[in-house]
Order: C-alpha cells, then structure tokens, then sequence
C-alpha cells in the first residue's frame, strides 16, 4: 500500500483552443462544467481534500516550499531537544513530516508557460492506496 493523492485539475477558461489541442484528440474531446459551489464542498472532508488554484508565480512557489521546509526544521528542532542523542531518528520523524506535507504544495505548483489556463485543483489525500485498483485515462 501506498500514501497517495489523487490529483483533479479544473480549468476557469471554458473553452480555450490551446486545451483542445494540448489535451484531446483531433475532433473527439467533450468539455464538462461542474458547479464551483459543489467542488467548494470538498474541503469539508475531514482535511483529506482540498481545492485550490495553481501557482505559476515562482517567487511564490518558492515561498511555498521554503514554508513546508521550515516547519520541518522547526520541528526537528523540537525533536531533537526532546531527544537530543538520536540524530538518526529526528532525520527520520523530520523526513516522514517532509513526506506528509509535500503533497498539499507540488500539485499546485505549475510552470507559468500555462498560466493562461487559470488551473484549479481537487487533492485528495488517500492513506492507504493499492495502485493496481486504478484505473487512469
């Protein structure tokens, strides 16, 4: 089993030609439209989703990150006054925080090269995931 997100991606642009040709086939795509009110309702799942813009901003990606990176290193910092002889186990409590919290910040991180799709996306965190139940299109 693995700990895994499922990644929705949602446009604000409801029919922009450069989609079409990135992302159908010649003449066989379809365009869905959801309720924004109904994807909103998402974040209500016990902290196991939620719904946010992409950045494409750098300077703001990079504060994002520098974020997740320090909580990190405060953390460690904690952990390791509480336990100061065992530098192998705070490497691994920090990496295994490291590891939960990446997944709120990459699938929102985007090259700004697509920023003209004013992207959204739907995360949902899974604990447990058997990635042969999958089924990707």
């Amino acid at each position: 089993m693995l700990h895994a997100s499922l990644v929705f991606s949602f446009s604000q642009n409801p029919d922009q030609l450069s989609q079409w040709r990135g992302y159908c086939p010649t003449a066989n795509g379809y365009a869905l439209g959801f309720y924004s009110k109904v994807l909103e309702q998402s974040n209500q799942n016990e902290g196991l989703s939620f719904l946010a813009p992409c950045i494409y901003d750098e300077t703001k990606q990079a504060e994002q990150i520098d974020e997740i990176i320090s909580d990190v290193l405060d953390f460690a910092q904690r952990f390791s006054m509480e336990d100061p002889d065992d530098d192998d186990r705070v490497f691994r409590e920090g990496f295994k925080l490291f590891e939960k919290l990446l997944p709120f910040a990459a699938p929102v991180i985007k090259h700004a090269s697509f920023e003209e799709e004013r992207e959204w996306r739907l995360v949902t965190t899974i604990a447990d995931f058997d990635p042969t139940d999958a089924e990707v299109r």
